[in-house]
């Protein structure tokens, strides 16, 4: 701070002021701004940013200002206490309203409190000591619980019949039994039971118990897709099976593209016999005709397509031929363009005209959203 600053910085009518600090001098340095003042307590000179305001230069001189402005009606007080489970005495310190509802020293205390409450709400004699009530080590056969539960009769017993002891904490009840595998005690729930101590011993007890009428058998395949010959570990009757995932893939693609052609050839029969889709003068795109041949005979009829099919005499074979990917032969299309609504209208088409210029052909969907 013996470095004078650059740019000095005026503090009139600055809100730094109507907090009560007691700025000496203040500076700017690039777009930070920094003040000096005299602390409240001790009288030292300290440095601060508007960002952070404070009117003491320390966390000591902090807590005397707070002690000195600290309201009168919340004192802040220290009392002694005794645990109820451990009988030890300990201390708070805090507002009277929050000390005085403890009645133990340390969380494990607390639960065991808890247990001991829980027991005796259910009916059951509450020890002497709560610490009683502590679960013993897994594979220890110590001292016996406080509160002790008969199995006459539980489904328990049948799941793991050889236990030797049962006990209860609060609400939950905890069994010791022997490891049927290793003979080490261990200690299980009643929602998790289990009949040996380790994951070892436990797959030891299932290659023990394996069932002899299904042994673990490998047979000889070959590939759906690729023809390859593999190895499975069951016989699967019945069904095609593949050598790898990318085998699989291919037939599942086989089989999906096999039901989609089953699919469309059955939407190509429903459709030929729908007489809303179907070659009839019912389909909603059919309209009203009227055409001349080039005999001079009037024709007058409601579905093209079907007067083409029924009329095929008419025309020549190569206009007949179904062409493009919308599947349209020269005939249907010639004819279209003679009809009175297309803006780029044909008068005749090899001799074929139209023929009564008061028929405009409407399509059937579209008369009825007219209606």
């Amino acid at each position: 701070m013996s470095q004078s600053p650059s740019e000095p910085v005026e503090l009139k009518n600055a809100w730094i002021k109507k907090m009560g600090m007691q700025v000496v001098r203040s500076w700017k340095e690039g777009r930070r701004l920094y003040y000096e003042a005299h602390c409240k307590v001790c009288g030292k000179l300290y440095v601060f940013q508007p960002a952070l305001p404070r009117a003491t230069c320390s966390p000591e001189c902090t807590e005397v200002a707070r002690s000195q402005h600290r309201p009168v009606g919340r004192p802040v007080v220290t009392r002694t206490f005794r645990c109820k489970v451990c009988a030890r005495e300990f201390t708070v310190q805090g507002r009277l309203s929050s000390a005085s509802h403890r009645v133990t020293c340390s969380p494990k205390c607390k639960r065991e409190l808890s247990a001991a409450a829980c027991s005796q709400a259910s009916g059951t004699p509450v020890p002497e000591k709560a610490g009683d009530l502590a679960l013993p080590p897994p594979g220890s056969a110590g001292k016996s619980p406080a509160v002790a539960v008969e199995l006459k009769g539980s489904w328990i017993k049948k799941v793991v019949p050889n236990i030797v002891r049962s006990w209860k904490v609060g609400q939950r009840h905890y069994h010791e039994a022997p490891c049927k595998a290793c003979g080490k005690l261990y200690v299980f729930t009643t929602t998790q039971p289990r009949t040996a101590c380790s994951p070892e011993c436990t797959e030891e007890l299932r290659a023990k118990h394996r069932p002899a009428g299904r042994p673990t058998v490998t047979h000889t395949y070959r590939c759906a897709v690729c023809g390859k010959d593999f190895l499975a570990g069951r016989k699967i009757s019945g069904r095609k099976v593949t050598c790898s995932p990318e085998c699989e893939r291919e037939l599942c693609r086989r089989l999906f593209a096999t039901r989609m052609e089953r699919m469309h050839k059955n939407a190509v029969k429903a459709r030929a016999i729908s007489p809303l889709h179907g070659p009839f003068a019912t389909n909603i795109h059919a309209c009203r005709w009227s055409l001349v041949d080039p005999g001079g005979r009037l024709h007058e009829f409601e579905n093209l397509s079907l007067f083409i099919r029924e009329h095929s005499h008419l025309f020549a074979k190569e206009d007949l031929t179904l062409q493009g990917r919308s599947k349209v032969s020269r005939a249907s299309s010639g004819l279209a363009k003679l009809a009175p609504m297309r803006s780029y209208r044909k008068r005749s088409w090899k001799g074929w005209a139209w023929g009564d210029e008061n028929v405009v052909p409407v399509r059937k969907w579209e008369q009825n959203q007219e209606a």
